[in-house]
């Protein structure tokens, strides 16, 4: 409650009091007033008028007297009463004005109170629509309250999908038409409902082997040919399976090569290609093999599957001059395929104590690059290529005069020595720029250093297999 007064003229002022209570699409307003005395003794019965206008009601007016004991401030209520104001969609200020006139003939005159209130707009509440996997939903609506909204029109789009209404929920059913009344007091997202018009095909028992260029299966082949078995869905139509795609790429390759298309123009059935990529096919690579069916709606289904390599344990060259394991024999010579490769158990070398850790290698991978392992200002690195392992061995800032070595158990089956190369190599046994290595009955190998200065130096040693 609050009260409000008017300017006092000839010892009395207008009073005010009212109240104000906002509903969710309304304003409430209770409002009475009066003449008051300010400080002065009145006894008027009547021939004073009130009245209280407020915003869009149109108001209430009474009239009466003043009582008020001498030096008092009594006052006199003429008239009261409640407004319930409409909100709209926008908000505004509403006001309050008191007009009290004294024409009794005793300290006639006018004193006027005014206040105003809020009345904001209506609650409301926002709408929104998701296509729900089309696209070309409506924008969101306001939804006021007490009145009822009409759903939009606008019908979003899917292919393959006939729309049939919205959901409050993603997987529901039809809950509101396009242009259907909205009432609930309250916002909500709607969800597209969708219907599937045509339902793809399905691929079964997809098949990819080597075959020779004439489409014999053949485990050594350099083509391929693919089977499979088709069948098209019937939804609102009935669908034929109208071509099967086959496409192909060497495992790891990112590009695909078109390997044609097998001719079919059934609602099921099997179908089988000719030879694929003739020649194209290594035996020792993997390939990826991509199958695809389309219907006569345009519609599409895919399975990957693959040809592997061809498996060898051992290989003779026609001609007896070259043998491969694990693999075709390409060409004259000895040919391993393999990762890894171990012979009878053995690790190529194991670090000494005089370097962390340890470096291992096996025999017949493909050049690795040098590889590197460091401590104590040493460093170890080694190189793979078929049956040769290669060893480097690197220190830095070797002290004047000073012996440093590091050395490697040479396992059992190895050959201490293939050769070594050094830049630094030379005979002298006072230390200037010497490197030498050593090989122990056990098959242990050292290398050395001796410094005449702060140097950096390198040593390498190549093993072969025995």
């Amino acid at each position: 409650m609050a009260d409000v007064y008017g300017p006092t003229t000839n010892h009395w002022r207008a009073w005010l009091t009212y109240t104000v209570s906002q509903g969710p699409d309304s304003v409430t307003v209770t409002v009475k007033g009066g003449p008051q005395a300010v400080g002065w003794g009145f006894s008027i019965s009547n021939s004073i008028a009130t009245s209280i206008a407020v915003s869009w009601t149109g108001g209430v007016s009474g009239s009466g007297g003043l009582q008020s004991p001498s030096g008092g401030n009594g006052w006199n209520t003429h008239c009261s009463r409640t407004f319930v104001i409409p909100k709209d969609h926008s908000g505004y200020n509403g006001s309050i004005i008191c007009t009290v006139t004294n024409r009794s003939g005793y300290m006639n005159g006018t004193s006027t109170a005014q206040a105003s209130f809020p009345c904001p707009a209506k609650d409301h509440w926002a709408v929104t629509y998701n296509a729900n996997g089309g696209s070309g939903a409506p924008g969101a609506q306001t939804k006021w309250h007490g009145e009822v909204l009409t759903i939009s029109g606008t019908r979003p789009t899917r292919a393959n999908h006939t729309f049939q209404g919205w959901s409050t929920s993603a997987g529901g059913a039809v809950q509101y038409a396009p242009n259907s009344r909205y009432g609930m007091d309250g916002g909500a997202t709607l969800y597209a409902v969708w219907k599937l018009d045509h339902l793809p095909p399905v691929l079964s028992n997809v098949h990819a082997s080597r075959c020779t260029a004439a489409g014999v299966a053949n485990d050594e082949g350099t083509a391929f040919h693919v089977s499979a078995a088709y069948r098209a869905q019937a939804a609102s139509n009935t669908p034929k399976v109208t071509g099967i795609s086959v496409k192909w790429r060497q495992a790891g390759a990112s590009a695909w090569t078109d390997g044609g298309t097998i001719a079919v123009n059934a609602a099921s059935g099997t179908a089988s290609s000719a030879a694929i990529a003739p020649g194209s096919i290594a035996t020792d690579k993997s390939y990826e093999v991509l199958v695809t069916a389309t219907d006569s709606n345009g519609l599409t289904a895919s399975v990957q599957t693959g040809v592997g390599p061809s498996y060898y344990t051992m290989d003779i060259l026609a001609s007896g001059k070259g043998v491969a394991f694990g693999r075709a024999c390409p060409g004259p010579g000895f040919h391993v395929q393999g990762d890894p490769v171990t012979l009878n158990g053995l690790q190529l070398c194991s670090g000494s104590s005089n370097v962390a850790g340890q470096v291992r290698s096996a025999i017949g991978l493909a050049d690795s690059g040098w590889q590197a392992a460091a401590s104590g200002g040493w460093e170890v690195k080694y190189r793979k290529y078929g049956p040769l392992v290669t060893l480097r061995v690197a220190t830095a800032n070797i002290a004047a005069g000073a012996w440093v070595r590091c050395g490697w158990s040479v396992p059992a089956g190895y050959r201490p020595k293939y050769d070594i190369t050094n830049a630094a190599y030379g005979p002298d046994a006072a230390g200037n720029n010497v490197c030498r290595y050593t090989v122990g009955a056990d098959g242990r190998l050292t290398a050395h250093r001796y410094g005449s200065g702060t140097t950096y130096v390198t040593w390498t040693v190549t093993y072969l297999t025995a």
